[in-house]
């Protein structure tokens, strides 16, 4: 009488951790492009505000040249 030792095939086995692992490295690749964007937002968000600030700072000195 032949004893067998069940074992799953490899093929499955090995099938859904290369996927997870692709889907993980897509997703690590699709968080390099957000981050890049969120930067660049942010670069010109902080732009802007200096603009702004520039304005506002500009306007307080016009009102005091003027108020003299």
């Amino acid at each position: 009488m032949e004893i067998r030792k069940w074992t799953k095939p490899m093929s499955k086995a090995t099938t859904p951790m290369e996927t997870e692992r692709d889907i993980g490295f897509q997703r690590s690749k699709d968080n390099d492009d957000r981050g890049n964007v969120d930067v660049s937002i942010v670069i010109l968000a902080v732009g802007v505000g200096i603009v702004i600030l520039a304005v506002d700072v500009g306007i307080l000195i016009l009102a005091q040249d003027v108020a003299m």
